[in-house]
């Protein structure tokens, strides 16, 4: 289990932390659930991912797609487990303990963007399964995550 993702691949766990924070960080009354949400947000991941050479191209597309005006360091801090939010089983505790904010950049630099890229492409599905899986079992705080988040105007 890397940064809450069931994999043990830490490029795919990488891969699936970029699509989640970008979609808790989406603009939820643009870009609202649908039945049709996740074959949308496979095919922006892969239409982003083949018109990009560098990871931050792809965040900057992606973030295009999905109605995401600017990335929430909230969600990033949470997607890293910076003590914040704490699996206990199948469901996730949100810590009191309060750390620094994180954006990711040094997480970045740990990984070739080809490689990265090169992921999304060919295996998008696993990627998107990876990400799904981990809303899944946030769903038990998902009210509060989301409560605190609009709360916060970063």
């Amino acid at each position: 289990m890397i940064n809450n993702f069931d994999t043990d691949d830490n490029k795919a766990a990488f891969s699936a932390l970029l699509i989640y924070v970008i979609y808790r960080s989406r603009n939820i009354q643009r870009f609202k659930v649908s039945t049709d949400m996740w074959d949308r947000i496979t095919r922006f991941v892969q239409s982003s991912a083949k018109r990009s050479k560098t990871i931050p191209d792809f965040i900057s597309k992606f973030t295009k797609k999905m109605d995401c005006d600017a990335i929430n360091p909230r969600w990033m801090s949470l997607a890293l487990n910076n003590q914040r939010l704490l699996q206990v089983g199948d469901c996730f505790i949100e810590s009191s303990s309060e750390s620094m904010r994180n954006f990711m950049t040094s997480e970045i630099e740990k990984f070739k963007p080809s490689e990265i890229i090169n992921l999304f492409k060919n295996n998008t599905q696993w990627i998107i399964l990876l990400v799904r899986d981990r809303l899944e079992r946030e769903k038990v705080i998902e009210g509060k995550l989301l409560a605190e988040a609009e709360n916060e105007q970063l």
